[in-house]
């Protein structure tokens, strides 16, 4: 249960670092990003090597196919936050960064979401780790309500133009459009 409320904490950091960028921008909660993703990766890395009673016993193709699902997933989730848009500019800098509206963020609006579910989904099959599959859904979740917060209060304030993007551009859920508007980008 503690690894449960260390991952949802996280959020709670995330959503502290969102409130400074729109408020103070104090130089004290910049590293409250990477710290919330440091007590997320911690908690994942501890669910990984860690027993549970429930873990069950998978197929070598089942863990090397949903293993690598899982790979791909997080490294899509890499590029996602931290190659997509400027890594200096969004994350370290104090200069106001810009609205990426192309590539996975073409996508929908927050496709990291996507990339951070797909990833727990398929490591909690490729583990055959049921604490995984639970612990991904909570965290899931709670990105879900973590991205809808930046999508209707920090976003609209920190960067200019998101009204539009908002309007052009689906808040979770790729469409038919926003995939070949995707591929384009990357052709």
């Amino acid at each position: 249960m503690l690894i449960l409320l260390l991952g949802c904490l996280s959020f709670l950091i995330f959503i502290i670092y969102d409130i400074n960028q729109i408020k103070g921008n104090l130089l004290w909660i910049k590293p409250f990003f990477s710290i919330g993703c440091l007590v997320l990766c911690g908690v994942t890395g501890v669910m990984i090597l860690k027993p549970f009673e429930s873990d069950i016993s998978v197929y070598p193709f089942v863990l090397i196919t949903f293993i690598f699902l899982a790979i791909i997933s997080f490294l899509l989730l890499i590029y996602t936050l931290f190659f997509a848009i400027p890594f200096y500019e969004a994350y370290v800098a104090d200069t106001k960064q810009n609205l990426c509206t192309v590539g996975v963020y073409s996508l929908c609006r927050h496709p990291g979401v996507l990339f951070f579910g797909f990833f727990y989904l398929f490591l909690g099959i490729g583990l055959g780790k049921p604490f995984v599959l639970l612990a991904g859904i909570v965290f899931t979740l709670m990105n879900i309500i973590y991205v809808f917060l930046q999508d209707k209060y920090f976003f609209p304030r920190a960067f200019k133009n998101y009204d539009h993007y908002q309007q052009d551009t689906n808040f979770l859920l790729p469409s038919r459009r926003s995939i070949k508007r995707c591929f384009k980008h990357y052709i």
